[in-house]
């Protein structure tokens, strides 16, 4: 029997997914003949192995969100930086800029972590 817990953990996540109810799994277990112990244990997993799959999919989801509003702040910062270049003598110009740097620089720090939270 505990050859197929791993394979009856894989049928209930799908079931799981598919809209089951833990009481609609641990009442099916039950009528198999399985033990408290293995039942709790397989609900265990299933609810473990959900968790983590949300929270990859919403990792997933936070990461294309930093990368899309980092390459937006980069874009917005270079064409400031295009239109500022000119008065780079003048001290408003001068600190148009820095303040374009550091836009940029925010962008690509936000692009980057969007990057590595998508592939955690």
């Amino acid at each position: 029997m505990k050859e197929t817990l791993p394979n009856l953990i894989d049928l209930y996540l799908k079931k799981r997914q598919q809209g089951a109810s833990f009481s609609y799994i641990r009442k099916e277990l039950m009528d198999s003949g399985f033990n408290r112990e293995d039942i709790s244990f397989i609900i265990r997993k299933v609810d473990e192995l959900e968790v983590k799959n949300i929270k990859n999919i919403s990792d997933n989801v936070l990461g294309n969100e930093k990368i899309l509003c980092g390459l937006l702040l980069m874009v917005v910062a270079a064409i400031c930086l295009i239109i500022f270049i000119k008065s780079i003598f003048s001290v408003l110009g001068l600190v148009a800029i820095l303040f374009c740097v550091s836009t940029f620089v925010m962008g690509k720090q936000m692009f980057t972590e969007g990057k590595h939270q998508k592939n955690k």
